[in-house]
């Protein structure tokens, strides 16, 4: 039933070429999702390539890429496999991203790139319709707008986000071809199926997969979804995720037929001229909840890699009554520094290329935030210290502004950086700091340090330096807040 289910789900959202007129890539991690998915690609009748990335991560990794090698092998004629090494745990702390993320992104490039070799233009993924309901639990406890909440698509177009990624895992897998990008897409064929439907079809068949321990451990959040919070929905609620991935579909068609399309007319009505432009006027006329859509739309197509949260577009909705001549800088570990300004009629939105090791400390002053990969920074100057000194809020630190002129300097921390700790007779280091705080590798790199001059005076979310205290001969005060990235 899964072979006939699956067929006509592809035909329904014209996921796959038919068969024989274009190979497919399948993305095969070991796991039993997407065994099944290669296995019901051959019986559709799809010439596949399976391509397999090992991370290097989990003690199994080589068992997995050993069963994908047997699994390949085993059928008539063999389907061929191509694999990829690449380190998840290194880009997360170098781009500040999560593992999960980190390990997403490289998968997605190797994918795409294997299907340029390949000449497809298809990559078949296995997630499923217990994904889809999970997908749609993560975005709503995060606050997700309209998309959020429409989950993942059936299919989409797969691009990298780095052109030099692209070249270099293109090196790599010893592909020359380079279609265009939007040529590739990412299909789900087995969206419409349960995770217990795939299982049953792999047990009837004796199909061979790997369990990975990740998906159970419940310090990961989709895995927490998956382990407590699902089977409790479905004990009281029978047909829980069923009904969540239908929700997710009608919320995607609300956002396909309405949403985007109207973002797209307001959008259109308030370019400027010139390009990178947004018209003060338009933004100003338009429902705050169009207000901030605008504003994120502009920095998704004018400078692509720069943060979009609410945070943000509640500091691009300040600009609108900012002096102009006023800006906010977006410094990031992609490829491109992001900076907006605020001109007499407009905003405008410039993007450059910068090398990503080389992020340039943001200027720090009352009214005029800094805004990293890891959260935006604002400072306000205060009349007298508060009875409190921010106690207890480490987001947020008091501190004496003589010690501390304006402006500030905001960035990353580096390797190497020393500070003394409010409290401490001697120096530390940063990472130390920041060890024994128990922050995740993961998040480590993306917290920010405030510095005057050569000096840190706050590491961001965590400890103020003592010589800035407040104290009884002070006669200046500021208070600096930090809002962690989303």
């Amino acid at each position: 039933m899964l072979l006939e289910a699956t067929d006509r789900y592809t035909e329904e959202h014209a996921l796959l070429p038919p068969p024989g007129e274009g190979r497919v890539v399948a993305g095969l991690s070991g796991g039993v999702d997407s065994v099944v998915l290669v296995h019901l690609l051959r019986r559709m009748g799809h010439a596949v390539t399976a391509a397999h990335v090992n991370y290097g991560v989990r003690a199994e990794a080589a068992g997995d890429e050993a069963l994908a090698r047997r699994y390949c092998a085993s059928f008539e004629p063999p389907v061929p496999l191509r694999v990829g090494r690449r380190d998840a745990e290194a880009r997360a702390d170098r781009r500040g991203t999560s593992l999960q993320e980190a390990a997403r992104e490289q998968r997605y490039a190797f994918f795409h790139v294997i299907a340029q070799g390949e000449d497809a233009r298809h990559v078949a993924v296995g997630h499923h319709r217990d994904d889809q309901a999970e997908t749609l639990l993560l975005n709503l406890a995060r606050g997700s707008g309209p998309e959020g909440l429409a989950g993942m698509r059936p299919k989409r177009r797969l691009r990298n986000k780095k052109e030099g990624e692209r070249k270099e895992t293109a090196s790599r897998s010893g592909s020359s071809r380079t279609p265009p990008l939007s040529h590739t897409q990412l299909v789900r064929p087995l969206l419409g199926a349960s995770r217990d439907q795939i299982e049953a079809y792999a047990r009837e068949h004796e199909l061979p997969w790997r369990e990975d321990a990740a998906n159970r451990d419940a310090r990961f959040k989709r895995a927490a979804l998956r382990r407590d919070v699902l089977p409790a929905l479905e004990a009281h609620f029978p047909g829980a995720s069923e009904r969540l991935a239908r929700a997710a579909e009608l919320m995607r068609g609300y956002v396909d037929e309405s949403v985007r399309p109207e973002l797209r007319r307001r959008f259109e009505e308030a370019r400027g001229s010139g390009g990178g432009r947004l018209r003060l006027e338009a933004l100003r006329a338009a429902p705050s909840v169009w207000q901030g859509r605008l504003l994120l739309e502009g920095l998704r197509r004018w400078c692509p890699g720069a943060p979009r949260s609410r945070a943000v577009a509640r500091e691009l909705r300040d600009l609108l009554d900012a002096q102009p001549g006023r800006y906010v800088d977006f410094a990031h570990t992609d490829s491109t520094h992001a900076r907006v300004w605020r001109e007499r009629e407009a905003l405008r939105f410039v993007a450059e290329k910068r090398n990503p090791e080389d992020i340039a400390p943001q200027s720090l002053a009352p009214g005029r935030p800094a805004c990293l990969p890891g959260g935006i920074v604002r400072a306000e100057r205060l009349r007298a210290p508060p009875d409190d000194l921010a106690a207890g809020n480490p987001r947020a630190a008091v501190l004496d502004a003589e010690q501390a002129p304006f402006p500030l300097a905001v960035r990353p921390w580096r390797d190497g950086d020393r500070f003394q700790p409010l409290g401490m007779d001697g120096h530390t280091l940063v990472s130390d700091l920041l060890t024994d705080a128990e922050v995740p590798s993961s998040k480590r790199r993306r917290v920010p340090v405030v510095c005057a001059g050569e000096d840190i005076v706050w590491v961001a979310g965590h400890r103020l330096a003592e010589k800035t205290k407040v104290r009884p001969s002070t006669r200046r005060v500021a208070r600096l807040t930090f809002e962690p990235a989303e």
